[in-house]
């Protein structure tokens, strides 16, 4: 259970904001609050899903977590969403990924 929610929060936390991209762009408004309510659903869930977290992982490792939010938040606009990924947010994703396996190796 524990590896689930630690990998289950950063996708919460990037789909979230896939949503709230998706609900600020859609001109129905029904969709466009569908949308809205899933994203702060998720919101909601990945803050509950943190404090679970939050109770056997140290702080600092929950660092290493957070950051697959930005690399997956990348990943879900450019494949969900179509979005054009520039050479710099490439390289800044590359940067945070990087960081992730110094921050991690032991």
């Amino acid at each position: 259970m524990n590896i689930i929610a630690v990998i289950a929060l950063p996708i919460m936390n990037a789909m979230g904001q896939i949503f709230i991209k998706k609900g600020s762009i859609e001109l129905n408004k029904l969709k466009r609050y569908v949308f809205l309510i899933i994203a702060y659903s998720l919101f909601l869930i990945s803050t509950v899903v943190t404090i679970y977290v939050l109770t056997f992982i140290p702080t600092k490792y929950f660092a290493v977590v957070v950051a697959f939010n930005f690399i997956l938040t990348t990943l879900f606009s450019y494949f969900i969403l179509k979005e054009k990924v520039g050479n710099y947010t490439i390289i800044g994703t590359i940067m945070v990924f990087m960081g992730v396996i110094i921050f991690s190796y032991k």
